[in-house]
């Protein structure tokens, strides 16, 4: 403790601040149960002493942290009207600014009706009063920024009239000259902060004057000279913190220091700040300022890793990255790496926003380990920025695709997964061969906290330090149990109470509260105290409820669901959702009526489009419950305002079984309550339903990050000295080790298994694991080494050509050979490419496709049962549900009649089928087929039919205008008729940006026309289509 903070706690000071600090979260998170107490004066009288304290401050860290406690203390003031109610909120606007909280200041003031100027100043006013009124009021304005600009705008034309004012009065002075010298001084003083005002207003909106810095020291200067005769009698302390805080939003203007960057930079601050977009970005969060001030931008550095909370800024922080990267290497492109298909869509959509008026051309690879021959053609148009999956980037780099060609920079979103199994080596070797193979390419890590971020940076920028580690959050957060309780005499209440975490949350264990109605029987389960708990907390903002699996995600959504009435006066948009949904799963679904209740489940059983529509419903307001799996949790990126978390464990895929979350992954998920600009308060709520649930929660909030570490480390720990046969049981029993051998087949095909021997330590050097191996001072190097030699020398021997094809396949060596060898004995057929049209494997017997399927069950990458166990396999029916889905059939025809064993339940068996499709059938089967036609078929097959079967299976339709369509965001069940309109017109577009704006230009007939019978329009449709690729507002 320092002696600053020992002197606030010996004055009292703390226990004030931390007092009102949990009472007025404790009131913001339970609003409809705890009243927020009224401030008492002498926490009024407290915060006034503290901000003279703050302005006298001369240290930037207590000064910060002084207005903090002035700020806590102001804010459980509720702001009167006239002119009290003014000078209130100028004050908290100050301290908030002050304290870098002006993302919560904005949100508290977003409410506030500023009263106009005629209810506080009459005609017969003072010119001084007027100057105090209408200078106040344009800070208020100013720092609350509602409506885009129309604050700022406001805030400017406050002072506009009043210099207007001021030439009136002084024309009316210098006639009567009765205007003293003292109040000739006050007069002189005030204008000079409204000149501040104005100052930080104009600048604020254009970045100009260039010179702002001197012309407010100047003026500053002027005001604090004058202030040496005589106290400021018309602004006292509020003009100086007026003057400090237009200060400080000086310091933070996106324009500041941004603009010496360069023109690229200059332009795309210029785009994000102009007045034609909705919500102008017009200041940096401390966290992104941060970041640019320090080396985020240096280009000298290779590889740079920025540390921070979720939502605290940090897809701006990569686009700064980004402008400047295509900035030094305008040929080169940018790729944005992220971890989940979800995530493609989602950043995808905000790069192409916010890029857009810089022409940048911005698209993303098809999530999916294959090429389709048309994806092939647009993708060789110009592309500045491409947001792609890992695992489509090594495809396009090892098939040494042209848009791979020249890489400038790579941004990997959620850094942290290098540590998740199989995808995590898989993105692991990916930086990897980078940084080996491409001298110009730079990396841009983006991760919350994690222990070994230094580690990170210096293995992939040649022991370079650059990280950059900010650890502020733009709101706050509280912890709770929930748990029933039966006070003496009375009925069952839930009762909450909070839970401590460091760091991470800001009120302490212990304080407790009733919320929801009384219970007569005593509740004794969490899926009920979940219930109760989202009907208590829905009201303050969206809730997002962290279910274990997929059937207790639909059946919590449903049991949250049967308390409410189904809305009414739905906007078109949500009605369009409500009908995609009831015709994509049938009219009888459960999410439809769901979806009428505003509520929604979100998991893997759903398509990618259904669940991204579902997100831009709760971006829009019009659901504000959903209950989702964590695994799928950890890609949202919509407003939240609570998380209640039922499971601390996530599944590790099909076959594997659940495991704990760690510390780290679970802040990245809960750490979405309170998102920026929606809510200033984000609560994590866990139901318990004994004292062993809330202790285990306590412990568990107890812990700490863990490092990241590679998931090679443990692998090769395990399988020890031992010497290894490189064989199918191999690649079955170390997936993540076949995973580390892909990587040594792509170097030995490059530069000769006899050179890649030679020189293998040196190339081990650029994995994540030898580094962390290396560093552990442990036999592992050794271990890894003997790993690595051992698998060259069995493939010195194999043809370079062969390495070639399985390098391209994401498949083991061994895997590849299986492939090639059953075909040659078993299946010779497989080699021509006639075998691969869609009439023989769709259309006609369905043998040929059952063979192809029979072949794939047996690699050891692809897990292509119905469910989890093996004896799930059936190629017959894996083979009749991927010709029904490529045929068109709805999720309700394919789990009728596929999915019936058991005697599951209609909705079982349509979840079953639904999780299949979307997860199994278009993750594996298109990726399996891909690789076994690299392998088998001549390169001029891609002139065919075959080249586009694995596209027919990812999408669901089988035609290539089609998969052109779905490639353009079109609905599957309007792909086919709208291909054919595009068929009639014209041939393969030169580029996507061709295609979507041949999509937009459709008229409503033709929308009409091309959607089928359903619930679905087709007006619905089309905006539909709007939403999933960002053509307008999603939430019309």
């Amino acid at each position: 403790m320092t002696a600053f903070t020992q002197l606030l706690v010996d004055e009292g000071v703390e226990d004030v601040v931390q007092d009102a600090r949990e009472e007025y979260l404790l009131a913001r998170a339970l609003a409809d149960e705890v009243g927020i107490a009224v401030e008492s004066e002498a926490s009024q009288v407290v915060a006034a002493v503290v901000e003279s304290l703050g302005l006298a401050a001369q240290d930037v860290g207590e000064r910060v942290s002084l207005f903090t406690r002035a700020f806590i203390l102001r804010r459980d003031r509720p702001l009167a009207s006239g002119l009290d109610g003014l000078l209130a909120a100028a004050s908290l606007a100050a301290d908030g600014v002050l304290a870098n909280r002006s993302a919560e200041v904005l949100m508290l003031l977003r409410d506030y009706l500023v009263p106009p100027v005629e209810q506080l100043v009459a005609e017969s006013d003072v010119l001084s009063r007027r100057l105090l009124v209408r200078t106040v009021r344009a800070f208020v304005l100013l720092v609350r920024r509602s409506g885009g600009w129309e604050d700022i705008r406001a805030a400017a034309e406050e002072i506009s009239l009043l210099r207007q004012e001021h030439q009136r009065a002084s024309e009316a002075t210098s006639e009567a000259s009765t205007v003293g010298a003292a109040e000739a001084l006050q007069l002189v003083s005030g204008f000079n902060l409204a000149k501040i005002v104005d100052l930080t207003a104009t600048f604020t909106a254009s970045g100009q004057p260039a010179n702002v810095q001197v012309q407010f020291e100047r003026h500053a200067g002027n005001r604090n000279e004058l202030g040496r005769f005589a106290p400021d009698a018309i602004f006292g302390v509020l003009g100086d913190l007026i003057q400090a805080a237009a200060g400080r939003m000086i310091q933070t203007s996106i324009w500041t220091g941004t603009t010496r960057l360069g023109k690229a930079l200059r332009d795309f601050v210029g785009s994000v700040a102009s007045p034609e977009r909705p919500n102008p970005l017009l200041e940096l969060w401390p966290s992104q300022r941060a970041a640019i001030d320090s080396h985020l931008l240096d280009p000298a550095r290779r590889a740079v890793v920025v540390e921070m909370p979720t939502s605290a800024g940090k897809t701006l922080i990569a686009e700064f990255s980004i402008i400047q990267a295509h900035a030094l290497n305008p040929d080169s492109t940018v790729v944005y790496v992220v971890p989940t298909r979800a995530l493609v869509n989602q950043i995808t959509q905000r790069l192409r926003q916010d890029f857009a008026p810089l022409n940048l051309v911005v698209e993303a690879a098809v999530p999916v380990f294959e090429l389709d021959p048309t994806e092939d053609s647009l993708l060789r148009s110009k592309v500045d920025i491409l947001v792609s999956t890992p695992e489509k980037l090594d495809l396009l780099i090892k098939a040494q695709h042209p848009t791979a060609s020249e890489i400038s920079l790579v941004v990997v979103d959620e850094a942290h997964n290098i540590a998740d199994g199989v995808r995590g080596a898989r993105l692991e070797l990916l930086l990897g061969l980078l940084k080996r193979e491409r001298a110009e390419t730079r990396f841009l890590l983006l991760t919350p906290f994690v222990p070994n971020a230094d580690q990170l940076a210096s293995w992939l920028g040649d022991g370079t330090e650059s990280t950059i580690a900010i650890d502020w959050r733009p709101s706050e957060r509280i912890a709770v149990t929930g748990h029933w309780v039966k006070p003496r005499g009375k009925d069952y209440r839930l009762n909450l109470t909070t839970v401590a975490s460091a760091g991470n949350v800001d009120v302490e264990s212990g304080r407790t509260a009733f919320v929801g109605k009384p219970s007569t029987t005593r509740i004794s389960s969490k899926a009920a105290t979940t219930v109760e708990l989202v009907g208590s907390l829905s009201g303050r903002g969206g809730v997002l409820v962290l279910a274990r699996g997929k059937g207790t995600s639909e059946t919590r959504a449903e049991e949250i669901a049967s308390h409410r009435e189904a809305r009414t006066g739905l906007a078109p948009f949500h009605q369009a959702v409500i009908h995609f949904a009831g015709d994509e799963l049938g009219a009888d679904h459960l999410l439809p009526r769901l979806l009428e209740r505003g509520v929604a489940y979100h998991h893997a059983g759903l398509s990618h489009d259904l669940r991204y529509l579902i997100e831009a419903l709760i971006d829009g307001g019009h659901v504000d419950v959903v209950v989702g799996t964590t695994t799928l949790a950890q890609g949202l990126n919509f407003p939240i305002s609570s998380v209640i978390v039922e499971t601390l464990t996530r599944t590790q895929g099909y076959g594997q079984p659940w495991k704990d979350l760690t510390y780290s992954e679970f802040w990245n998920i809960a750490g979405r309550a309170g998102r920026a600009m929606r809510d200033p308060l984000g609560l994590v709520a866990f139901p318990c339903v004994t004292r062993s649930d809330r202790e285990e929660v306590a412990d568990f909030l107890r812990g700490e990050a863990a490092a990241v570490a590679s998931a090679l480390l443990d692998a090769t720990a395990a399988l020890g000295d031992a010497s290894s046969t490189f064989n199918l049981a191999f690649t079955r029993q170390n997936p993540d080790l076949a995973v580390f051998l892909q990587y040594l087949t792509h170097v030995a095909r490059v530069g000769g298994a006899d050179q890649t021997a030679s020189e293998i330590e040196d190339v081990l050097r650029s994995s994540l694991v030898f580094h962390q191996a290396s560093d552990a001072a442990s036999g592992l190097p050794d271990a890894l080494l003997s790993l690595a030699r051992g698998y060259v020398r069995s493939i010195e021997k194999e043809d370079r050509g062969f390495l070639a094809l399985a390098d391209g396949t994401g498949f083991s060596l061994a895997s590849a050979r299986l492939v090639y060898g059953q075909t040659a004995a078993e299946f010779p057929e497989f080699r021509a490419s006639e075998f691969w049209s869609r009439e023989n494997l769709f259309h006609n017997d369905p043998k040929p496709l059952a063979d192809v399927i029979t072949l794939l069950g047996g690699v050891p990458e692809l897990k292509l049962g119905l469910s989890d166990s093996p004896a799930s396999f059936d190629p017959a029916v894996v083979a009749g549900v991927t010709r029904d889905w490529v045929s068109g059939a709805d999720m309700t025809q394919i789990a009728d009649r596929w999915f019936t064993y058991g005697n599951a339940s209609p909705s079982k068996r349509l979840r079953d089928a639904s999780a299949y499709v979307h997860g199994k059938l278009v993750g594996q089967i298109p990726w399996g087929i891909g690789a076994m036609q690299k392998l088998l078929l001549p390169a001029d097959a891609t002139e065919t039919d075959a080249a586009h079967i694995p596209s027919f299976v990812f999408y669901g339709v089988s035609s290539w205008q089609a998969v052109l369509m779905r490639m353009g965001g079109v609905p599957r069940r309007l792909a086919h008729s709208l291909g054919e309109s595009w068929a009639q017109e014209r041939e393969v577009p030169n580029s996507f940006a061709e295609l979507r704006e041949w999509i937009s230009r459709l008229s409503p007939e033709v929308w009409r026309d091309a959607t089928p019978q359903g619930a679905m329009s087709g007006d619905e449709a089309a905006l539909i289509w709007r939403s999933l690729t960002g053509s307008s507002p999603s939430t019309e």
